[in-house]
């Protein structure tokens, strides 16, 4: 299978989840392992095992003859533990992205199959750069941070992109609220170059792109996240895992009922929404329909067809 990157923090947590199996499996407790290998508390193992810090390779070692790991087993655990200390190109952009960001980036890359809900806007994962920077623009000014901060998201949009195009490509599974196509992030211009590009994504072969729409009878408030499912990589799996954003950061849930959980919303908003011919031709419509003028254009129309502009709209709120 091709090499898909050097995603650390990937291989770290799957190597983390094999190490606490293992460790299990031998019938010992993090304390008694801690004793047996003359380490001074059980923090260290405990943070290897939670993926909190990268582990040696003579640690790795140590742990494995704790464990009386075969020889076969030894060697591929050896090799993910090697490629567990190196960097991909999230790492090498590490000092100018958030480590969240530089976590998700990377286990993206590791990932088989990739869920996305969008209710909102569109997801990083899909977005122009004209698109991405509006918005990275207005949240910048909302919270007054340093103007280089839009250039330090941009360069993760970027890198977030290659996984639409690594060889072999993930199984990409998107569902979008019908809102998304319409709620203007920038001008006309932005929003008609952002759907094109939607609906050029949505024929990719290994793209599944819905649109949920506005007067569909699916109640679903969850807000927007990202669920991830893994290939094995020496033999290692690792479970499910979710991610969404909030206002200060970024949140994974990793506990088997509560990914189980998005796991079936995601499926029944996917039953839910168009197909995916329906939601490419309802995007092109949306481009044709919506976003076609230009904003004075448009201006000039609704003012003639006795409506509010927006930005009269906006005034009022």
């Amino acid at each position: 299978m091709p090499e898909r990157g050097s995603p650390n923090l990937a291989r770290r947590r799957r190597l983390a989840v094999e190490l606490r199996r293992l460790r299990e499996h031998a019938g010992l407790t993090a304390d008694e392992a801690t004793r047996r290998l003359s380490w001074p508390s059980s923090s260290k193992l405990s943070r290897l095992e939670l993926g909190k810090t990268g582990v040696k390779l003579a640690d790795l070692q140590h742990l494995l003859d704790l464990y009386h790991v075969s020889a076969a087993r030894r060697a591929e655990l050896m090799d993910l533990g090697k490629e567990s200390r190196t960097s991909g190109a999230a790492q090498g952009a590490g000092s100018r992205l958030p480590e969240e960001h530089v976590a998700l980036l990377e286990t993206q890359a590791d990932a088989e199959s990739i869920w996305l809900w969008a209710p909102q806007v569109v997801p990083g994962l899909f977005q122009t750069e004209n698109y991405a920077r509006v918005l990275l623009q207005a949240w910048v000014a909302r919270f007054a941070l340093p103007s280089g901060e839009v250039d330090r998201r941009l360069v993760a949009r970027r890198l977030q992109r290659d996984v639409l195009t690594r060889d072999p490509p993930p199984r990409l599974s998107a569902v979008l609220d019908e809102s998304v196509l319409v709620r203007r992030v920038g001008e006309a211009a932005v929003m008609r170059e952002q759907l094109e590009q939607l609906a050029a994504i949505s024929a990719l072969p290994h793209v599944d792109m819905r649109i949920l729409p506005l007067n569909s009878d699916h109640m679903e408030t969850a807000g927007a996240f990202v669920y991830l499912k893994f290939h094995r990589i020496h033999a290692v799996p690792l479970h499910d895992l979710v991610s969404y954003d909030h206002l200060t950061g970024m949140e994974e849930v990793d506990a088997e009922n509560d990914v189980n959980q998005y796991s079936v919303i995601f499926r029944s908003l996917t039953e839910s929404a168009l197909g995916p011919e329906e939601s490419r031709a309802l995007i092109m419509a949306v481009v044709n329909e919506a976003w076609k003028l230009s904003d004075a254009a448009n201006t000039k129309r609704q003012r003639a067809a006795g409506l509010p502009s927006r930005q009269a709209a906006v005034n009022r709120r």
